[in-house]
This record gives C-alpha cells, structure tokens and sequence, in this order.
C-alpha cells in the first residue's frame, strides 16, 4: 500500500555560521535547540542510503512539512529549490545514490524558525493523490475533492470509504481532478488503485 514513508528524523548536522556544530533532531526549532540567539544562516545535514530496489511504477519524493522561514534544498549538491517556506516536496528518483546527503540552508529570521515539521522520503506509484480535503455540507454530508496528479498508462480507480464502507467509486485518468459528495462520517478514506494494487490511500 501506498505511500511508503520513512522519516528522516534524526540526528541531523547543524552547523550555525561561526558557531561550532551540534546534533539535532528534526521537527526542530531553532530556539528547541538553544539557537536563539545566532544569525545569519544555518545549514542542517543529514546522511541516509537508498530506500530499496525502486520498480518502474515507482518514484521516491523528498517531502517537506511546516519549515518555517527561508530554506534551499541540495541532495548530493545539486539544488531542488530555494526561498521555500511551508509544505513542499521533489521528485529525487534520478537524483539517489546509494549513499547520499541532504543539506537544508536556513536563512534565519526569528527564533521560531526551523524545519519545525516532518521530512521524509515517500515512495509513490507514479499516479498519486493529491490537494485532499474534505468540506462540511448541511445535512451531515461532506464534499470530498482533490486531484490524481502524475501519470498512468491507463484509467485508475478512485473510492472513497466512509466507516469502512463505499460510498463513491469512478473511474478517472492521472492528470484530472475530482469531487464527491458522501456521508460524514468518523473515518474517511480515499483510495487510488490501478487494477488490483493499491497505489495511493489517503485518510481524512
């Protein structure tokens, strides 16, 4: 089932201009780690290996969850992205070696700045889901929408589960968005399957 994530939690280099290194662990604010008081920018390291063997319906992405203030991204040395805030993620198939370092340069602007959420590896299929969320309409009903971005050779399947139980199905091709209305319910759940295999599942 997918995704398959595996959090990159710690410990991590951190290494604040002219200040020595020190270790961290990662969700990590600035201030949790006793760097309140340093400026200019930091820089977070952290070393890892390839996940597995990745199938040809299979991609790795680098996710990024609540960073707060100013980052750019290097793996291996080659940059992803800089000037980024918040929630974000990359395509870092082609970018694996079988060891590997991720580098994370924050420019600091408050004490409460930091790689304040997750970051993880994710294993997708190459057809995902996407934007998920659920609105509250009267009647206890939901509206339930979002997209299956990536790509696929064919139709997929999309259902959406509420308490265990179907309440929406259709088929929809990689590329299209989509919207549902069920019950509301305690458990909703959103599936996106190509055949038989289950290539990405969402809970809301």
């Amino acid at each position: 089932m997918y995704p398959h994530r595996m959090r990159l939690l710690g410990p991590w280099e951190c290494q604040p201009q002219d200040c020595p290194p020190c270790t961290v662990r990662i969700p990590c604010r600035l201030s949790d780690a006793g760097l309140e008081d340093v400026a200019g920018p930091v820089r977070f390291q952290r070393r890892f290996g390839r996940p597995r063997r990745i199938d040809d319906y299979e991609r790795v992405w680098l996710t990024f969850a609540n960073v707060c203030g100013a980052v750019a991204i290097r793996l291996n040395d080659q940059l992803l992205g800089e000037g980024l805030s918040g929630d974000f993620s990359f395509d870092v198939t082609a970018n694996l070696g079988d060891r590997n370092r991720l580098e994370v340069t924050l420019e600091v602007a408050t004490p409460n700045d930091g790689l304040c959420g997750e970051v993880a590896l994710e294993v997708r299929c190459t057809a995902y889901l996407t934007g998920v969320e659920a609105q509250e309409l009267p009647g206890e009903r939901l509206t339930i929408q979002g997209k299956v971005a990536g790509f696929a050779d064919g139709p997929l399947e999309l259902y959406v589960l509420v308490n265990g139980r179907q309440e929406h199905y259709q088929t929809i091709r990689a590329g299209d968005g989509f919207s549902a209305q069920v019950p509301a319910g305690q458990k909703v759940r959103v599936e996106l399957v190509n055949v038989s295999q289950m290539w990405y599942s969402q809970e809301l």
